[in-house]
């Protein structure tokens, strides 16, 4: 939701909503390539092969990684890209420590960089197992799926039991918890929104490492920079964590069209349930006027990104904000700005100006990376499938009965058509003639919690823009089990220079857990604002597991903890709520029930017990951005998210209905 905010009004008037037809642009297959630009979808499609659910992400190998259709499996190239034995293939590229036995690293890294590999940043926590008992595992989970280095893996964080460790510095110098995640700085002016990434002082990108002779990124501080005049410009800093590379070959076919219809930018349109008052839970008065959801599609130019790339303004739909309309710009931003290798598309080294000195030297002749290898490395990518849903949410027959139960209510309760959505995986379903737009994109009449109105359950694919006949067919007129609509959504926040630590220290229920997602470091990211995020796709989210957020903030501890999460939930045994307590989030469900709590800030508590926020003891927290804001929680407090009524929602339902809903999350 826009709200307070008629300049976004302005700023949409400028842009638009680009529908011409920019296929036609672009003749020949190899510019679709590596423009990335999918073609119209068609009625007919087929379900998605999917990647065995069993052995998925347990190696870099076609077949742990890939698409089950021989297809694919048996193409020769396909399996050159997936060839470990081959150092220029993409999957070597991806996974080798690119260091030299004779030196610190190889040739061609840095001068500044962060890994020493790609997959660096895409690995999970090696000591899980140390800690989780094999009870909280689940049944539809394999913790040590959590313990693998692959394009699949989430960044690495977890807290160590006694000392923090890891190589990522804060701002004021001291170490963080140990994370594959990195840092973002630069100056935000929020009297017009532009973030100046202060690459005379190395940024935007914070670098940890450096080759010999040469001097890691340091963030200039505040009083030696000449960027922070005005009263509304104040330095930012977040961190960022690789995400996994699931179907994203799927979401680049998806073509342009059937993302941007699902817009709503001045939420005109009411999906949140059927029109049965009875099924609304609980009842509410709507502070929105419609559903308070409010996607908007976000747009950039890959030339923006990279050296001869396509200046047309696309669609983005990759990134933490959407802001990359290819796979290709990602490649080569990772490369080049956590690795430090040069290519044609981006021929410049991150350095700083404590580099400037001859004894910082970079022998590698440029470029580092050909343009084949980009290409591999963006066929990786590609090639990663979604692992195939747990037998119990696709009906199988070896489902578990009683786990099959909770799994089902739960997917009802995120507004899943499951009907619709069992006969498109399963392939019963071939056309989308004669039916609604929401059936076909597996979304139920009643949505109850409308976590559907932004996790799509389905988008249809279109032509994909692979060159590889085989990758093309594989990705091509598929019903695509991605959930995310693809779009940005304003997600809430504190404003700026807003006392969060203050806050934190005087509400103990909020201890631990940062609730902010507003994050105003913003290089390049598009038409997005500091409060605006791209839908998560949730494909394989039960196979991957925590670290989860843009930050990666939440991640298991160990069981004497350093990172809290206080549940909202029933009373206990004794009459306790367990609200009141603080617990750490040390198993698989309640790190799902914390990612789910963060998608909207503290509500008022529930005084009476009955599920229904009591919005009279709302906190004063001071004067907001509105001159005569001082609640805090308030329905129509322009900090709140525009999930504020699927999670109202959520915190009505009994602990029993939320583990149903974790059931389904953890059957992706």
């Amino acid at each position: 939701m826009f709200r307070n905010r008629p300049e976004l009004l302005v700023v949409l008037a400028l842009t638009g909503c680009y529908n011409g037809n920019i296929t036609d642009n672009y003749a020949s297959i190899d510019a679709r390539d590596l423009s990335g630009i999918a073609g119209p979808s068609a009625l007919e499609r087929k379900p998605v092969d999917f990647a065995p659910r069993a052995t998925f992400a347990t190696d870099n190998t076609l077949a742990a990684l890939s698409y089950a259709t021989s297809d694919i499996q048996d193409s020769k190239t396909v399996q050159g890209i997936f060839d470990r034995d081959d150092t220029s293939a993409g999957i070597s590229i991806f996974t080798n420590l690119h260091d030299d036995p004779d030196e610190a690293v190889a040739p061609g890294l840095g001068p500044v960089m962060n890994q020493l590999s790609c997959v660096g940043c895409h690995r999970s926590s090696e000591i899980i197992d140390e800690f989780v008992d094999e009870a909280d595992r689940g049944d539809l989970v394999s913790i040590s799926n959590f313990r693998q280095s692959t394009p699949a893996s989430r960044a690495h964080r977890i807290a160590p039991p006694e000392e923090t460790k890891g190589h990522l510095l804060t701002i004021d110098g001291e170490r963080n918890v140990e994370t594959a995640a990195f840092t973002l700085f630069g100056d935000f002016d929020a009297s017009d929104g532009r973030f100046n990434g202060l690459s005379i002082f190395g940024g935007p990108v914070f670098h940890v490492r450096a080759t010999e002779g040469c001097n890691p990124d340091f963030i200039v501080p505040e009083s030696q920079d000449p960027f922070l005049v005005g009263p509304l410009v104040t330095r930012v800093t977040a961190e960022r964590a690789g995400p996994p590379y699931i179907g994203r070959g799927l979401m680049e076919a998806v073509y342009h069209g059937d993302i941007s219809v699902d817009e709503d930018p001045l939420d005109q349109r009411n999906d949140f349930a059927s029109e049965d008052p009875a099924v609304r839970l609980p009842p509410f008065n709507n502070p929105c006027g419609s559903d308070c959801i409010s996607g908007r599609q976000n747009q950039s130019r890959m030339s923006d990104a990279l050296v001869g790339g396509d200046p047309v303004v696309r669609l983005g739909r990759f990134g933490l904000r959407a802001a990359g309309p290819t796979i290709i710009q990602f490649v080569v931003g990772g490369t080049q700005g956590e690795l430090g290798f040069t290519s044609v598309l981006q021929p410049s080294e991150p350095s700083n100006a404590l580099n400037t000195s001859p004894t910082c030297v970079d022998e590698g002749p440029d470029p580092e990376l050909t343009i084949d290898e980009l290409r591999g490395l963006r066929d990786v990518i590609r090639l990663v499938a979604p692992p195939r849903p747990a037998p119990e949410l696709m009906g199988d027959a070896d489902a578990n009965a009683a786990l099959q139960a909770d799994v089902e209510a739960g997917a009802r309760l995120f507004g899943l058509d499951l009907d619709a959505w069992r006969g498109r995986m399963n392939g019963t379903v071939e056309t989308d003639a004669n039916v609604t737009r929401n059936e076909a994109r597996g979304r139920a009449m009643d949505r109850q919690l409308n976590c559907s109105g932004c996790h799509t359950p389905i988008l249809p694919t279109g032509i994909s823009p692979a060159a590889i006949d085989e990758v093309s067919e594989t990705l091509s007129q598929r019903w695509a089990p991605i959930f995310s609509d693809l779009l940005i959504h304003d997600m809430g926040g504190f404003p700026p220079g807003f006392d969060e630590a203050g806050f934190v220290a005087e509400n103990e229920q909020y201890q631990g857990l940062s609730r902010n997602l507003a994050d105003f470091a913003l290089p390049g990211q598009g038409l997005a604002m500091g409060t605006e995020w791209r839908t998560s796709p949730l494909m394989g989210l039960g196979k991957i597991g925590p670290p989860f957020l843009h930050d990666a903030r939440v991640y298991l501890n160990q069981p004497d903890p350093q990172f809290y999460y206080a549940h909202n939930a029933d009373l206990d045994a004794s009459g306790v709520p367990v609200s009141d307590r603080i617990t750490p989030i040390d198993t698989f469900d309640e790190a799902l029930i914390a990612v789910i709590e963060i998608h909207d800030l503290p509500t008022p508590p529930d005084t009476d017990g009955d599920g229904m926020p009591n919005y009279e003891a709302c906190q004063t927290v001071g004067q907001g951005q509105s001159a005569d804001h001082t609640a805090f929680c308030v329905r129509d407090s322009e900090f709140r998210s525009e999930a504020r009524l699927v999670i109202e929602k959520w915190r009505a339902l009994t602990r029993a209905e939320q583990l149903q809903v974790v059931a389904f999350l953890k059957s992706l």
